[in-house]
């Protein structure tokens, strides 16, 4: 989640924090030359860097922007665009750097003698931190409402994303989950009641795959941009979360299949 003259897989490539989650503190791999010697013209960067709302920054200006395991390096302008020359073929990986910023790590292909125009999204990490208020109330498939509150309120005409991450596993969080939904929330008041999980479309198809009396849990925590799938570890990764900034657990819960 590329502007083209080559063709991707889905692309959307974040910013990596060293100190996030496990599949981000794996490696990066080299790039992989495919025998050609020859250059590309040009490799355009522009970078769409995303504030604590998920909006877009006026000032795009001084984010660090190379390929992992080459020289070519090169700093976004206002606009954030960067143009770098002579990048040679093969599979690259893009690497993006902005203080409390984070993308997902995707390695592209491409050939030689055809300019690369290179969409990528920079996600701030929300300075949002979650705390449930109380259990769950599950009354059955089409109604599972939670109540919380946040740490700050939100900006006047603005809304935030909240990640509800699922999974059969008690260990559920950022690191392991199978599917992701998302609530939005808006207001200056920061106590939320009654939020239905259970009507999210993702949600409910987690839920309709349990059997009866089979527990299922959810983790639940604000997001400036969401999940991500990375072909490098062939898995979701959860961009924009409030990990790196908060330090604290993430909120989870569980329920009991009762229909």
């Amino acid at each position: 989640m590329f502007m083209k003259k080559i063709v991707l897989l889905p692309v959307t490539v974040f910013l990596l924090m060293a100190c996030k989650k496990e599949a981000k503190q794996e490696a990066s791999p080299s790039p992989s030359n495919s025998g050609t010697t020859a250059n590309t013209n040009t490799v355009t960067w522009f970078v769409q860097a995303l504030d604590s709302v998920g909006d877009l920054l006026p000032d795009r200006s001084n984010i660090n922007v190379s390929f992992s395991g080459t020289p070519f390096v090169g700093v976004t302008n206002v606009q954030g665009v960067s143009t770098m020359t002579g990048v040679p073929a093969g599979n690259l990986v893009p690497v993006l750097s902005k203080q409390g910023y984070e993308y997902a790590p995707y390695s592209i292909a491409f050939t030689a003698n055809l300019p690369l125009s290179l969409n990528v999204d920079l996600a701030r990490n929300s300075p949002y931190k979650l705390t449930l208020t109380s259990q769950p109330n599950l009354v059955n498939k089409d109604s599972i409402t939670i109540n919380f509150f946040l740490n700050k309120s939100i900006p006047a005409g603005k809304s935030i994303k909240i990640a509800v991450l699922t999974s059969t596993a008690s260990t559920v969080g950022v690191n392991d989950y199978s599917n992701v939904d998302y609530l939005f929330v808006s207001g200056s008041n920061t106590n939320f009641a009654n939020k239905n999980i259970a009507k999210l479309s993702n949600i409910a198809n987690f839920l309709s795959g349990l059997n009866t009396s089979q527990k299922g849990y959810f983790a639940i925590l604000p997001v400036t941009y969401g999940s991500v799938y990375s072909n490098l570890f062939n898995k979701q990764i959860l961009i924009g979360d409030n990990i790196p900034t908060q330090g604290s657990p993430t909120a989870t819960m569980q329920i009991t299949k009762n229909w």
